[in-house]
């Protein structure tokens, strides 16, 4: 094909190629609003803290939540507590404290905030390694229920539960350090909804 034979088909179907390029550009144009909004609106959790990492783990145990009772739908709520077990027994692990909140995708606005710390093992020392140990069970009353349409064509059917666990860590006594000394650390855990679940969870809704 000759180029003024191209050039003449480009006329002929100018308006159909115009019409695709328009169509194509909404289409760039409407995936770049949906990925710069999911960039630019991630849960940001526990916000009055300096520097949080959600690294979901810990050096000295390990850490999730369970949940006892789950309604998303009429009065949603979410009855859960935390649980630590494999407690490294070298090191005595004492004050430990969780504090729970509930974000939704897509959306930097927390779904609650319990301010509340609920204790594990009454604040005492974990000194079992093959115990597990569960915070005091408390009840996150949401502000609204799931699922949630968050944009067109975008629906958020789960919240996402965050922890921040804080204790103390007492070091054990060393040729540097003969008394050893305590340290209080706190780390952060983002938690799946479907992490949530164990054999007695009951379901509402």
């Amino acid at each position: 094909m000759s180029k003024k034979e191209t050039i003449n088909n480009v006329m002929k179907h100018k308006r159909i190629i115009i019409f695709s390029l328009i169509i194509i550009g909404l289409i760039i144009l409407i995936m770049l609003v949906y990925i710069l909004t999911y960039a630019n609106n991630k849960p940001k959790a526990f916000t009055s803290d300096k520097n949080v990492k959600i690294t979901n783990k810990c050096d000295y145990f390990d850490f999730t939540a369970v949940a006892d009772e789950i309604s998303l739908k009429e009065n949603p709520k979410i009855k859960l507590k935390g649980k630590i077990s494999n407690v490294d027994t070298d090191y005595k692990i004492s004050e430990v404290n969780v504090t729970f909140e509930v974000h939704t995708n897509w959306t930097n606005k927390t779904d609650v905030t319990d301010s509340s710390s609920y204790k594990f093992n009454d604040g005492k020392t974990l000194t079992n390694h093959t115990s597990d140990y569960y915070s005091t069970s408390c009840t996150l009353n949401l502000k609204q229920s799931y699922p949630v349409k968050v944009m067109p064509l975008v629906k958020v059917n789960k919240p996402t539960v965050y922890a921040k666990v804080s204790y103390t860590r007492t070091t054990p006594a060393s040729a540097v350090d003969p008394d050893g000394g305590k340290v209080t650390e706190t780390v952060y855990y983002k938690i799946c909804y479907n992490d949530l679940f164990y054999a007695d969870t009951k379901v509402i809704g």
